[in-house]
């Protein structure tokens, strides 16, 4: 997957791909079970955990990037519950 470079990051200077962290969740770990990220950034991990049907917890210690994945994440939710539904 392709890494964003320094022109291209608009969220957290290390942001992963939630597509990759999708890739490491759903291989070592079964749906349902809980995902936590202690160092959440804008929070690709949980948003990948929460989409690949994982409980997600999150620590973060710089209040912007926790308004960040905060956003993310409620969005995230929002997809999976349409998934859920369909």
């Amino acid at each position: 997957m392709p890494r964003k470079n320094g022109t291209q990051v608009n969220r957290h200077p290390t942001e992963k791909p939630v597509r990759l962290m999708a890739e490491l969740i759903e291989s070592s770990s079964r749906r349902g079970e809980l995902i936590l990220d202690p160092f959440a950034g804008s929070g690709s991990t949980l948003v990948a955990a929460l989409l690949a049907g994982r409980h997600a917890i999150g620590c973060e210690l710089d209040e912007r990037y926790v308004e960040v994945a905060v956003q993310r994440i409620r969005e995230a939710e929002r997809i999976a519950d349409r998934i859920e539904a369909a």
